[in-house]
């Protein structure tokens, strides 16, 4: 079994396979339906968790998909199921702040992107939606500094629209302003989506240099998604490029000291180098961050893979 595929879940619970299956496919909604299955059906904690994860995912992408298409109540209703399953998903949380702000409940939306921001203080885009909101709120000084102190700092996102919005800002074109914060995807050639499918694809058929050159492109991207960072250290692994796998997973801690996942994966890198008092290390921190993190609490007392 591949280093991902051990804690799939897959052939455990039929269900999960199902919505499993639904899910590479992009049918969310009917993988929602079979991971609810599995959760309800399932005995064993680490695989109803994991379960737990894929309904939020599942029920996350069908709220970006209402909120694409306009409609946006149903994208709040969604979300909201989402968040309450895992409220640490940071994409969940400023998902649902951008849907409060479409349907005008700014003071929700803040909430949300704060909770989005305190999960991960460097998702460059949820600093961006957090001063829209502000500019709506009124809050104009705070607002726009913020967003001019973001694109500062993350200057991968400036568009050629930029300069339009600093003249509307100039000009205390609030309106305008927030309305292109609230709105705005960065330009080029951002297609995280198709990278991310592409090193499953590459993963699947085990063509881990296919996989790292796809999430290397998505990093240049996106450099503050811890989730790229995570999947590049997956491909590294598998590759046997064990050191920079190390550097992969730790990078994603750094971007999101809450992120479980990163740790356990640290500890499953820092095992096979012969690290075993830091893996352990590593593992029981990812328990004290999500005490039912599947990962970690298999490989506690494993053995190297």
């Amino acid at each position: 079994m591949t280093f991902v595929g051990k804690w799939f879940g897959f052939g455990q619970n039929e269900h999960f396979d199902r919505g499993l299956r639904a899910y590479e496919n992009k049918g969310f909604a009917e993988a929602a339906a079979h991971f609810s299955q599995a959760v309800e059906t399932e005995p064993n904690d680490r695989l109803r968790e994991k379960a737990i994860s894929y309904l939020a995912g599942s029920l996350a992408r069908m709220g970006t998909a209402a909120l694409a298409e306009g409609q946006y109540e149903d994208a709040v209703a969604v979300l909201m199921q989402a968040a309450g399953l895992r409220p640490r998903f940071a994409d969940v949380q400023a998902s649902l702040a951008t849907a409060y702000a479409r349907v005008g409940d700014f003071s929700k939306a803040l909430a949300h992107v704060d909770a989005a921001l305190e999960i991960n203080p460097r998702y460059a885009l949820a600093h961006l939606r957090r001063a829209g909101i502000l500019l709506k709120l009124g809050d104009t000084g705070n607002g726009w500094n913020q967003a001019m102190s973001t694109m500062e700092r993350f200057g991968n996102m400036l568009s050629d629209e930029w300069d339009g919005v600093v003249q509307q800002a100039e000009a205390k074109n609030w309106d305008e302003v927030a309305q292109w914060l609230l709105t705005f995807r960065p330009a080029g050639n951002f297609d995280i989506p198709s990278l991310v499918e592409e090193f499953r694809n590459a993963m699947l058929a085990q063509d881990h240099e296919r996989a790292e050159r796809s999430m290397k492109d998505a990093i240049k991207l996106a450099p503050t998604f811890p989730d790229l960072h995570v999947r590049l250290g997956e491909a590294l692994f598998e590759g046997n490029k064990t050191e920079e796998a190390l550097a992969a997973f730790e990078e994603a801690a750094r971007l999101n000291s809450g992120y479980a996942d990163s740790y356990a994966l640290i500890g499953i890198t820092l095992r096979r180098l012969g690290r075993e008092s830091e893996a352990q290390s590593a593992f029981r921190h990812a328990l004290t961050l999500d005490p039912n993190n599947m990962i970690a609490s298999q490989e506690m007392d494993g053995e190297p893979i």
